[in-house]
């Protein structure tokens, strides 16, 4: 099961697409200090995504475990060396937007993947369309969660299938 930081939840909260997570057809896991930063502290903070976040953590799309084992990394916070080893206990990929965290997990051998990696994955398994993946690509950078040119990158990425529909015979 995936690991998810608060970064990429935050980031799917402001293009106003937290339900494409349930389009991942995994269960996805975090820790309650992410849950605390995305909805308590939001809410608290008066930010309209907190209670859509919370939805997504209510229907059990992102589920919170508790950590086995923690140690403090250097160059990222407390909170961010928790998710990195609740990443590495789970052995799995790690959500993050974040790209100092993303660099410090690719440091501990982790598999780092980000918004706009979730987004290629859901086009290129026909979740997507390639229009919906190049309108929230935009929208990733007029929330400023992207730049313009990694969105080209993505593009040329993606820009391999048509319609939505993959080129494989």
């Amino acid at each position: 099961m995936p690991t998810i930081d608060s970064s990429t939840i935050i980031s799917f909260a402001k293009i106003q697409k937290l339900d494409l997570l349930k389009l991942l057809k995994t269960k996805i896991e975090t820790i309650e200090e992410v849950y605390e930063e995305c909805v308590k502290k939001g809410i608290n903070l008066g930010y309209a995504d907190a209670i859509k976040i919370k939805k997504i953590f209510d229907e059990k799309i992102i589920m919170i475990s508790n950590i086995k084992k923690y140690e403090e990394f250097s160059g990222v916070s407390k909170i961010d060396s928790k998710v990195i080893n609740f990443a590495k206990e789970k052995k799995d990929y790690l959500f993050v937007d974040d790209v100092k965290l993303g660099r410090r997990a690719k440091a501990e051998n982790i598999e780092v993947r980000n918004a706009p990696d979730i987004l290629l994955h859901l086009t290129k398994t026909n979740r997507l369309t390639k229009e919906e993946f190049n309108e929230l690509l935009q929208k990733l950078i007029q929330q400023k969660r992207l730049s313009l040119k990694s969105k080209k990158l993505y593009e040329e990425i993606g820009g391999s299938q048509k319609n939505g529909k993959s080129n494989q015979s």
